[in-house]
């Protein structure tokens, strides 16, 4: 038998056997094995039964049990051993000249170092002229008494008549209030009630609540109530049933800690939008140190950004109250001083007392600090008046915000390297133009005037072949363009879309059929020339009679599926290579395009095989609704 599952509260002692026996003398004390065979009695439970202690131990409990009781017994010691304790538990037992007497067990489990039961500690009283239910509360087992008083969370109890008979110190904590705990015991609970409703944010409706969870007597967990100072906390009700009636067990957790860290990260949330809005890493610096002021609640902050030129870490933006606090502040080399040290270390550096940290630096007033790198960007110095001011919960917060700044920091980087690249394809795609489509336009009108001299069958290839590098250039100044970032993205209606790229395409009898409705994020205009051209290239490799079908994926995704012959699983990356084509009449810069025009979404695109053996094209991280 282990020790039952810890709940958060000791139920069983630790004390030795010998111990326990003094502290019980007084009454009738007995232990039992893991068999419920007696292994020690005192004194007093032989002079109370009149046996003699030989013909008691090693004997079994049920034998000094009445027969009344024995099958009820049974089950409470089970109970006892499941629960590790037991509590004002009555039987009936049978003394040694055949009377019997009435009485109420209490007792604890002793377990061993490793968790094992080893015997049980009880003691009886004997309640056989019991009227007084005071004087049975009076004798509460001391181990529950012990395990209110400890626990790290608020608990009352009270009977059916709503009169308190358990309460600790950590509950008047909790809710402020003026008296201690054991001052409530006795009390009318619906009187304290309304003695503390006011320190509730709505005082009426925690007592209608709380009278309505009493009519129902069914139990409810974390249930958040909102105190007027601005704490929260929550409250758990479980209705049981003792022996003398049904009674109510309250549970209060201040919880106002994490409920501000939610909120903090709920607004760290919406200062990254913020921070992706920046225009300029100095935009970004300054967009920073506000949130960590505003959301965080850390007035003293500077951001410092890494020079592009030397390696030293140059103040790019500071709060009005840490200049104020400290002045103009000074660039650190990487690799020295306490911002310099955390970048260098690439991890966060917190400083309890800046005093004991000597790096020839004047931080004035400043007591405490912590540092958190910015990527490879720089670092976020955050600062207090007291000593040992921050704590594992504000680094882990500082630090997300750090790593949302560097993550900002990183698309602007990618967003300037893109700018740059489509620049260049814009040039390319402007030469494309030039060079290539003026000879075609000189080619074209002299083979007309070629046709004008004579008749061959020969010129007619050669219209093709110029039509087809017509066809060519066309493709090429559009695959380069498509590096290009999407414009304003906007909800689109998938299906009705899809009906207008269908018509826009010389489909033949090929048919179209719409799984799903959806809506899905995207730039209007790109996405339809994605789907006319997986359109196009269905049409164009599986035949005229093809069917066409698109659905949704999930929440995150679509799929655009034929039932023609499917692509080879080998060569389904190199499809989407520009210039390969599984069709002679292909120029293989359609799915190149579909491609590049997922890729500038943020979207990843795989072909596979659709549930008829043709090819099915899925899209996902897209959002889809």
């Amino acid at each position: 038998m282990k020790r039952p599952p810890d709940d958060g509260a000791e139920t069983t002692s630790s004390a030795s056997g010998d111990d326990v026996l003094r502290r019980f003398a007084p009454h009738p004390y007995q232990s039992l094995d893991a068999a419920g065979r007696i292994r020690v009695v005192n004194d007093a439970w032989l002079d109370r039964l009149g046996y003699e202690r030989e013909a008691v131990v090693g004997e079994p409990f049920a034998d000094v049990l009445a027969p009344e009781s024995k099958a009820a017994a049974e089950a409470h010691f089970e109970a006892f051993k499941r629960e590790g304790q037991i509590s004002d538990v009555e039987f009936e037992l049978r003394r040694a000249d055949g009377e019997t007497i009435a009485v109420a067990f209490d007792g604890v489990i002793e377990y061993d170092e490793e968790g094992a039961f080893r015997r049980t500690h009880c003691q009886f009283t004997e309640i056989t002229d019991r009227r007084d239910r005071r004087a049975a509360l009076e004798r509460t087992n001391t181990v529950l008494t012990t395990l209110l008083e400890n626990l790290p969370f608020g608990v009352l109890i009270e009977d059916s008549d709503r009169e308190i008979i358990g309460v600790n110190d950590a509950l008047v904590e909790i809710l402020g209030g003026p008296v201690a705990a054991e001052d409530l015991l006795g009390e009318d609970c619906a009187q304290a009630a309304e003695e503390v409703k006011d320190r509730f944010e709505r005082p009426d409706a925690f007592i209608d609540r709380t009278e309505t969870l009493l009519e129902r007597r069914e139990p409810v967990l974390n249930e958040t109530l909102e105190l007027a100072n601005g704490d929260v906390v929550e409250r758990s009700y479980v209705p049981y049933t003792l022996p003398e009636g049904d009674a109510n067990f309250w549970i209060y957790r201040d919880v106002s800690d994490r409920v501000e860290r939610e909120r903090a990260l709920e607004s760290l949330h919406h200062s990254t939008r913020d921070l992706l809005d920046a225009d300029d890493r100095t935009d970004l610096a300054e967009r920073t140190v506000a949130a960590a002021k505003e959301t965080l609640g850390y007035p003293i902050s500077v951001v410092r950004l890494r020079s592009k030129e030397r390696a030293i870490l140059e103040p790019v933006a500071v709060t009005d109250e840490a200049r104020s606090m400290l002045g103009e502040r000074p660039a650190y080399p990487v690799g020295e001083g306490t911002a310099g040290t955390a970048y260098e270390r690439g991890e966060s550096l917190v400083i309890d007392d800046l005093e004991e940290w000597d790096d020839g630096y004047d931080r004035n007033r400043v007591r405490s600090a912590m540092y958190l790198p910015i990527g490879e960007y720089g670092v976020l110095g955050i600062g207090d008046a007291a000593v040992d001011a921050f704590d594992r919960s504000d680094v882990q917060l500082a630090s997300i915000l750090a790593m949302n700044a560097e993550a900002a920091l990183r698309r602007m980087d990618r967003e300037r390297d893109l700018h740059y690249q489509n620049e260049r394809l814009e040039e390319f795609a402007s030469i494309v133009s030039h060079d290539l489509r003026s000879p075609l336009n000189v080619a074209s009108g002299r083979l007309e005037l070629v046709r004008e001299d004579c008749d061959s069958d020969h010129l007619d290839h050669v219209a093709a072949a110029l039509s087809r590098m017509e066809e060519i250039t066309e493709n090429t100044l559009t695959l380069a363009r498509q590096g290009k970032t999407v414009g304003e993205t906007e909800p689109v209606a998938a299906d009705a879309l899809v009906e207008e790229c269908w018509t826009m395409v010389d489909t033949g009898a090929a048919t179209l059929a719409v799984d799903d409705a959806f809506t899905l994020e995207a730039d209007p205009d790109r996405v339809r020339q994605l789907f006319e051209n997986l359109f196009r290239n269905a049409v164009e490799h599986a035949g005229e009679s093809v069917t066409v079908r698109i659905g949704r994926l999930g929440d995150h995704g679509f799929y655009v599926e034929d039932d023609g012959p499917g692509i080879p699983a080998e060569d389904r990356e190199s499809v989407f290579e520009a210039g390969v084509s599984g069709s002679t009449d292909g120029t293989g810069f359609g799915l190149a395009i579909v491609r590049r025009i997922a890729e500038a979404h943020g979207w990843d695109v795989d072909v596979t095989d659709s549930e008829s053996g043709g090819a099915r094209f899925e899209f996902s991280g897209v959002e889809v609704d």
